[in-house]
C-alpha cells in the first residue's frame, strides 16, 4: 500500500474512532446503574439480574468500543508510518504498544458483549449453589479487568504521538494539550476500576468520551490526511 493509502485510510478510521467515542460515551451514561462500571465495580448479583433484564444498550456499549479498537489498529498503522517520515524510530516501539492496546481491548469488549448476557441468563434461572459460582467468577469474564493493558497502552501512545506532534510543530500545540487531556481521562478509567470509583468513571466516560477523545482522534485524522508524504507512491 502506499503512503497515500496507509494515511489516508488511517485518517478516515481516526474521525470514525472518534465518531465510535461519542456513541459509546452516550450509550455508556445511559446504562443502568447496575450495569455501570468495569468487572471489578459490578455487584455481580445485582448486574447479572440487571443484564438478564435487558442488555441491548450494554451489548452495543462493548461492540461499538470493539469496532472503534479495530478502527484504531488502523490508525497506530497510519501514524508509524508518518513518525517513520520524521525519522522518529523510537515510535516504532511505542506503536507496538498502541497495538496491543487496541487489539486488547477488542478483544476485552467483543468477549464481554458475547458472554455476559449469556451468563446473565443463566444466572437468573440457576440454583442458588450456581448462581454463587456464576457470581464469584465473574472478574475473570474481562481478560484486562483493571484495564492497564487496553487504557493504559493507549495512553501512552496518545501521549507519544502529542508529543512528537508538538516537538516537530508537525500538529498543532493544542492538539498536544488535548493529547495530554485524553490519555489522564484514560487513567482515571484505571484509576476508577482500582478504587472503585463511580464518579471517575462517569467523569472519564464525559470528558474522554464525548469531548476530548473524539476531538482528539478527528483532528489526527484530518493532520494525516493532510501530512507531507501521504501524497507520494
Amino acid at each position: 500500500m502506499t503512503d497515500r493509502g496507509v494515511r489516508r485510510t488511517g485518517s478516515v478510521c481516526a474521525i470514525l474512532l472518534g465518531i465510535s467515542y461519542v456513541v459509546a460515551g452516550l450509550t455508556y451514561l445511559l446504562l443502568p446503574a447496575e450495569q455501570k462500571g468495569g468487572t471489578l465495580l459490578h455487584n455481580p448479583e445485582k448486574y447479572l439480574s440487571s443484564l438478564a433484564q435487558g442488555s441491548t444498550l450494554l451489548v452495543s456499549n462493548h461492540l461499538i468500543l470493539g469496532i472503534g479498537a479495530l478502527l484504531g489498529l488502523a490508525v497506530v498503522v497510519a501514524v508509524s508510518d508518518w513518525a517513520r517520515s520524521l525519522k522518529a524510530g523510537w515510535m516504532m516501539w511505542i506503536g507496538s504498544l498502541g497495538y496491543l492496546g487496541f487489539a486488547v481491548t477488542a478483544v476485552d469488549n467483543f468477549q464481554i458483549a458475547a458472554l455476559d448476557p449469556m451468563r446473565a441468563h443463566q444466572f437468573v434461572r440457576a440454583d442458588p449453589v450456581t448462581r454463587t459460582v456464576i457470581a464469584v467468577t465473574n472478574p475473570i469474564i474481562s481478560i484486562d479487568p483493571q484495564m492497564w493493558l487496553s487504557f493504559g497502552l493507549t495512553a501512552i501512545w496518545i501521549l507519544a504521538v502529542s508529543w512528537l506532534g508538538f516537538r516537530t510543530k508537525s500538529l498543532p500545540g493544542l492538539h498536544g494539550i488535548l493529547g495530554v487531556v485524553v490519555a489522564a481521562a484514560y487513567l482515571f478509567i484505571e484509576i476508577g476500576s482500582v478504587l472503585e470509583s463511580q464518579f471517575l468513571l462517569l467523569f472519564a466516560a464525559g470528558v474522554g468520551g464525548l469531548v476530548i477523545g473524539p476531538i482528539w482522534y478527528a483532528w489526527l485524522g484530518l493532520a494525516l490526511w493532510k501530512s507531507e508524504g501521504a501524497s507520494k507512491t
